[in-house]
């Protein structure tokens, strides 16, 4: 499927993950608030990718022309 950028979604979302390898934590720790303010940065640009792709496939879906 292409992504809002043009290219496979399958190679955007090996690259999300690259990126976001560094924001994890162990089994049973909590989320402190310095690890939330650490790693939000993260989460809003994954948000951002996600909304891209989402509107990249309702534009294939609502307009075939845009499913190039």
């Amino acid at each position: 499927m292409p992504s809002a950028e043009g290219g496979d979604t399958s190679r955007s979302r090996s690259t999300d993950y690259a990126g976001s390898t560094g924001a994890t934590i162990k089994t049973g720790d909590g989320l402190g608030q310095e690890y939330i303010d650490r790693n939000l940065p993260v989460v809003d640009q994954q948000l951002t990718k996600a909304g891209l792709r989402l509107a990249a496939m309702l534009n294939g879906v609502f307009d075939p022309a845009e499913a190039q």
